[in-house]
Formats: C-alpha cells, sequence, structure tokens
C-alpha cells in the first residue's frame, strides 16, 4: 500500500471561512463533511439513471479546480463531504467536496480509467494493473485487493446484503464489476473473496447495472447479458448488435437502456431482454444515457446530445455541440449536464432543450462522465483538471463611521461582500442587494436595501431611531452564484436633553 498526501500538484487552499451569519428562512447550504445529496458511483445509482433529485447548479459560478497531472478518464463519485476520483497517474484522490483540498491519495499499479464505488465506509475502484481494489473511505488505506486477469475497466457496483450491522461491518455486500479477460465477477464487498465469475465471449469494459435480482452488463461480444445476482448464470441475452461496443447500460421502470457502436440506442423488456425500439444516432453512443421526468438522455459522437421518451423512443429534442460527445450526461434539478470534446461544459432545460449555462474549460472534455452531489457538479478533464461548479460561500463586512451618537444625528454604514470560493477568494461581489436592519431589545428591523457598487462596496447614511445599544446588520441573502451570508457591528446611542426657555 502506497499512501500520499500534500504532493507538490495538489495546493491546499486557505482555510475555509467560517462566516458569522443570521440564516435567511428557507436558506440552504451544503454542510462540511456531509453529502445530502450523494453520488456514490459511476452514473448515480445501481441501476446507472444519472439522476440525483438533490439541487444542481444554475449558473457557471467556477467553486474550484484542481489539477492532478494527468488524464482523469474516471468519473467522481461524491459522498459524506468528499470526491474520490481515478486518474490516469494510477492514484486515487479523496478530496474534500467543498474546496477540492487533497486528503488523500492511493497509488495503484497502473492507469486508473473506471469510476469509483463507496459504499459502506470503502471506496471500491478497478485499475489497468489487473486488480480491484477496496481502501477505506476515510484514510485510503488498503482493505482487500482482487486480481483478474486482464485490465479492469469497468465501473464497479456495490449491493448492500440482506443483514447490516451497526458501524462499518456489513454482511452480505456484493460486489459487482467487469474485467477485459471476458468475465463478470461477483466479490464479497467486504473480504474480497469471489462468490462467482461468469465468462463471457469477449472483453467487459460496461458497468453494470443492477435491479430485482438480475444483473446486465455490456459485453464486446455483441450482446448486451442479463445474469442472475446469487449466481452469475445467465438469463437473457439482448438481440445481436451491429458492433462489439456495448456501453454500460441504465435501467428503470422494467426497461433497460443501451447505447451501441453500431449507432443505435436499444431499449428493451428488463424481464424478458425482447426488443422494444431502438433509436438510430449518426455516430456511436458515450458510455450510458441518464433517465428522469420520462425521457432518456444520451450523448452522441455525432456532436448531439438526445432527448428521447422513455416508453416510446420518440425524439424530443436534441442539441449540436461543436465537438464529439463523449460523457455520460448527468440530471438534476430539471437540468441535464454535459461535457463535450469543444472544450465546454453545457447545462440544459431538461425538457426544452434550451441551453440554460456553459462554461469555457480550456480542456477536452472526454470520460466516463460528470456528477452531480448538494448544488454543485464536478467535471473531469482530459489534461488532468477536475472543475467544481456551484454556489460560492461570500464575506460580508459592516462598520459606521461613529461607533457612538447622539440621537438625532447620522452615521455612515459601510462595508463590502466578496466571494470566498477557492478559485476566486476576495473577488467583489456586485450589484446584489444588501440588506441592513438594526436590532434593539431583541426587535429585528429591516430598515433599507442597498446595491453593491463594481467594487463589492456599499454605502448608506443612516439615522438611528431610537436610543440605546443597537447592532447594525447588513445581510447578504445569496442568489444563483453565491450564498448566503451577514456581518453585524455595535453602535451606540446616546439621548439628549435639549434646554428650553421659560414661556
Amino acid at each position: 500500500m502506497c499512501s500520499e498526501r500534500n504532493e507538490s500538484t495538489m495546493p491546499t487552499p486557505k482555510k475555509w471561512i467560517e462566516l458569522i451569519s443570521q440564516t435567511p428562512r428557507g436558506a440552504w447550504r451544503p454542510k462540511r463533511g456531509v453529502t445530502e445529496y450523494p453520488w456514490p458511483k459511476f452514473m448515480h445509482d445501481n441501476t446507472n439513471t444519472g439522476f440525483n433529485p438533490g439541487p444542481a447548479p444554475a449558473t457557471n459560478h467556477l467553486l474550484w479546480k484542481l489539477n492532478v497531472g494527468a488524464w482523469v478518464f474516471s468519473s467522481p463519485a461524491i459522498k459524506d463531504g468528499k470526491v474520490y476520483v481515478g486518474s490516469y497517474t494510477g492514484k486515487v484522490y479523496c478530496l474534500d467536496a467543498a474546496t477540492g483540498e487533497l486528503l488523500w491519495a492511493y497509488r495503484t499499479g497502473e492507469k486508473i480509467l473506471c469510476s469509483p464505488a463507496v459504499a459502506g465506509g470503502f471506496v471500491y475502484i478497478g485499475s489497468r494493473d489487473n486488480y480491484v481494489y477496496c481502501l477505506d473511505q476515510f484514510t485510503g488505506e488498503l482493505v482487500w485487493k482482487y486480481k483478474t486477469g486482464d485490465w479492469t475497466i469497468s465501473s464497479p457496483a456495490i449491493v448492500p446484503g440482506p443483514e447490516i450491522v451497526t458501524g462499518r461491518e456489513y454482511f452480505g455486500d456484493k460486489a459487482y464489476v467487469g474485467s477485459a479477460d471476458c468475465h463478470l465477477y461477483c466479490l464479497d464487498a467486504t473480504t474480497g473473496k469471489e462468490l462467482w465469475r461468469s465468462k463471457f465471449g469477449n472483453v467487459v469494459f460496461s458497468g453494470p447495472a443492477v435491479a430485482n435480482g438480475k444483473v446486465y452488463v455490456g459485453c464486446h461480444d455483441l450482446y448486451l447479458h442479463c445474469v442472475d445476482t446469487d449466481t452469475g448464470e445467465t438469463i437473457w441475452l439482448s438481440p445481436k448488435t451491429g458492433h462489439p461496443g456495448i456501453y454500460s447500460p441504465s435501467v428503470l421502470n422494467g426497461r433497460v437502456y443501451f447505447g451501441s457502436s453500431d449507432h443505435k440506442i436499444y431499449c428493451l423488456d428488463a424481464e424478458t431482454g425482447r426488443l422494444l425500439w431502438t433509436f438510430l444516432m449518426g455516430e456511436h453512443g458515450a458510455y450510458a444515457p441518464a433517465l428522469a421526468y420520462g425521457n432518456m438522455y444520451f450523448c452522441s459522437g455525432d456532436h448531439f446530445l438526445y432527448c428521447l421518451h422513455q416508453v416510446t423512443g420518440k425524439l424530443l429534442w436534441n442539441h449540436k455541440t461543436e465537438g464529439p460527445l463523449s460523457m455520460s450526461p448527468a440530471v438534476a434539478d430539471g437540468k441535464v449536464y454535459i461535457g463535450s470534446t469543444d472544450k465546454h461544459v453545457y447545462c440544459f432545460n431538461a425538457q426544452t432543450g434550451e441551453v440554460i449555462w456553459d462554461y469555457k474549460t480550456g480542456d477536452e472534455l472526454r470520460g466516463f462522465g460528470i456528477a452531480i452531489a448538494d448544488g454543485r457538479l464536478y467535471v473531469p478533464s482530459r489534461n488532468g483538471h477536475i472543475f467544481c461548479f456551484g454556489k460560492g460561500p461570500t464575506l460580508t463586512s459592516v462598520s459606521t463611521t461613529e461607533s457612538s451618537l447622539a440621537l438625532g444625528t447620522s452615521t455612515i454604514i459601510y462595508g463590502r461582500l466578496a466571494d470566498q470560493s477557492p478559485a476566486s477568494r476576495g473577488v467583489p461581489v456586485v450589484r446584489v442587494p444588501i440588506v441592513l436592519s438594526y436590532v434593539r431589545d431583541g426587535a429585528w428591523t429591516d430598515f433599507t436595501k442597498v446595491t453593491t457598487a463594481q467594487d463589492g462596496n456599499f454605502t448608506h447614511e443612516w439615522t438611528p431611531p431610537v436610543a440605546g445599544l443597537c447592532k447594525v446588520v447588513a445581510r447578504f441573502e445569496g442568489n444563483n452564484s453565491y450564498e448566503w451570508s451577514s456581518c453585524e457591528t455595535m453602535v451606540r446611542v446616546t439621548s439628549t436633553t435639549r434646554n428650553r426657555l421659560p414661556p
């Protein structure tokens, strides 16, 4: 086992800014060290739907960017406030999901293409050194490794067993993973012991989908295979496709969907393997379709993102980019996200196909796919960068020109709002509203709203209406690009007695 920390290619961001703030009603923000809406494996779940029910970025605000030094073909997995991903460096990386800070790295013997799966306190991933690895999720220490007969590019699926006890002891969990040695393996997820293997007619690069006691996996023998989860025995084979490349299947509502290098998308009955419909594209498919809102979203080498009706296969909309699409899409919050070889990340309206935003990365985006967790989008790239998009934390400051003044006189309230994202720390947040309030004897009063200038600053002349010790609060309530924050300062207002002349 080789565990590494603080590599020179991994600059550690400054300490995360803790915001002293009054939470606005209805506000939600990710919690450090917690992932409420995780993305624990390739295509989110064991049926490979590529859909997360949580929030997703509405703008292209870059939260952080990190370069691990070589192609990140692997799709990230996000759980417990951490990002897990493999790279052509041969390492598995664990990063802080909010900052991109390196927490640990584990070196395998070869390049890593497949995507990790995180379950039960462990990280499961394959390598081109022929091994499947199980690592401790929190330390990166090796728990076990299992040697197959050839490359392991298939992204594992971990299925919980029937008996689960407290702590990290999981009994009966199974890991399903394919190999270029033409086998699909079922391993005990706790010990790495082989439970069974099924021999197919060619290499297995597909990431398996598991549903209702069946494992669905593509093989370069021209067939999608459906096997029994307990025995590995074949239940059915798909109709023969026209090209060896069969990509990872997705399963939902009794149907299984997959793309092929024969330029077709297939929809089969998940119980019988009966062909329900096909759709012809202009080129090969890209890894796995995403399923959400009654639609199927799929990328192709013909430059198009396709949206089809799940039941009929009818084309609802498509969108052409400037380069071949070689990543699986991710769907959340009414939006579809893709990366393109034209070096852009795109966000689409899931129902209409309208472009909501895009971002030029400068890197070719080619790999297994992107991931969404807790309102953040994680995008790997060919030249080694991992991009994270989402709402940026902010820092509000506020002061007054006078800390003590007489009732009836004025003071100037001034302050600044700045982005605290690792990618743009200290950059002013401009032309957004700041709510100014004062608190006296526990009573909270909003008295005005100001707008930040081009330098992020704001000012307001204020005449306190009451005497006593007042808390002045500046509050930014957040927007699609930035999280809320607030700050406060104290002002003492003294009463004045005027001498009156007798009548």
